[in-house]
Formats: C-alpha cells, sequence, structure tokens
C-alpha cells in the first residue's frame, strides 16, 4: 500500500524541468457545479452543471478558446395557463457557448476571464388539456441566443490540474414567456489538460 502511494505521488508532483510559459497546445476540459439564479421572482434558483474544453497553446497567462455545454433545471410558477390560474413545474435550460478569454496571473493562481455567445434550449412547462378535462404538463423547448461573461479563478495544484471557481452573467436575446432574460451563476469545480 505504501508502494501505490509514493507511485501516486511521483507521479503527480510538478516536473521542475517544466517551462510553464513553453507554447504547447493544450485541451484543458472542466467540470463544474453550482447554482443560477434567474432575476424573476416566478423562477427559482436551480442547480448548474457546466462542462467546458478551452484550448490554449501557453500553460499559464495566455488567450484561449472555449466551447461550452450548460444545463440548468429549476422551479418554474407559471399563471393562467390554459384556464389554470397556477401551474409550478420545472424548467430546463441548456446553453450552447463558444468564445475565447484570457488567463493572467501568478503562476499557481490565475484570473480567468471570457465572452461567449451560443443558443439556449428552454424546455418551457405547458399544459396540455386531453379527453375527460384531463391535464397533463409537457416541455415545449424554444431556442435564443444568448451571450456570457464569465469571470473565475482557477488554483493550480499541480501544472496540469487546477479548482476552479467561476461566476457569470447569462443574457437571453429574447424573453422567455415574459420572464427577465437574465440570470447569474456561481461554479466551483476541476480542470485538467489532456
Amino acid at each position: 500500500m505504501t508502494m501505490l502511494a509514493l507511485l501516486a505521488l511521483a507521479v503527480a508532483l510538478p516536473d521542475p524541468a517544466v517551462d510553464e510559459t513553453e507554447r504547447v497546445w493544450l485541451f484543458e476540459p472542466a467540470v463544474e457545479i453550482g447554482v443560477l439564479v434567474h432575476l424573476d421572482d416566478a423562477v427559482d434558483e436551480g442547480l448548474l452543471v457546466r462542462s467546458s474544453l478551452d484550448v490554449r497553446w501557453k500553460r499559464l497567462r495566455s488567450a484561449f478558446f472555449r466551447l461550452s455545454y450548460d444545463t440548468s433545471t429549476a422551479r418554474m410558477l407559471r399563471e393562467n395557463v390554459e384556464g389554470v390560474s397556477r401551474l409550478e413545474a420545472d424548467l430546463g435550460l441548456q446553453d450552447i457557448t463558444l468564445g475565447g478569454g484570457w488567463r493572467l496571473g501568478p503562476d499557481a493562481l490565475q484570473v480567468v476571464g471570457s465572452i461567449q455567445l451560443g443558443i439556449q434550449l428552454a424546455d418551457l412547462p405547458v399544459l396540455r388539456q386531453g379527453p375527460n378535462q384531463s391535464f397533463t404538463v409537457e416541455a415545449e423547448t424554444s431556442v435564443a441566443g444568448i451571450s456570457l461573461v464569465a469571470l473565475g479563478l482557477e488554483y493550480y495544484i499541480f501544472p496540469d490540474l487546477a479548482l476552479t471557481t467561476e461566476f457569470t452573467g447569462r443574457l437571453r436575446f429574447v424573453e422567455l414567456d415574459g420572464r427577465s432574460p437574465v440570470a447569474f451563476g456561481f461554479t466551483l469545480g476541476v480542470t485538467t489538460a489532456i
């Protein structure tokens, strides 16, 4: 058991010969989990799961391109839907965005900022009336453009492994059912180079 622990430590320790400014292509996936807060009283805070892939050509302090897929769910209250005075159901959002940004800061702690554009798929709950006065709640998908601005920190435990935290602001280009198109997210996660 001690041998395995020493082997794991030897593999995980940074290589002192690695030049952090060396120009190499890095593909850096990240996974983060957090909360998405909508600026609308009718939509509760929801779970936010962010996954992204950064492409950059220097280890630290460099520009990057980012492709992201974010998904979130929240409870939504709709009033006066199909003759029903109140409907509370899940609102599902999926954001697919592409953009760029910059990393800067000392070696272990990097400040990260990015701007991204893309589309948002929103699964809006709707009420359908069936036979015999029965009702079912279904999801109706709406597609709109979205912009995302992110500011975060990365703390590098090892040259290719970092803990991340990120604050995001989102603007949907079209209102969703008369709701505020603005939402804010906060996430914690991990990123590594492959």
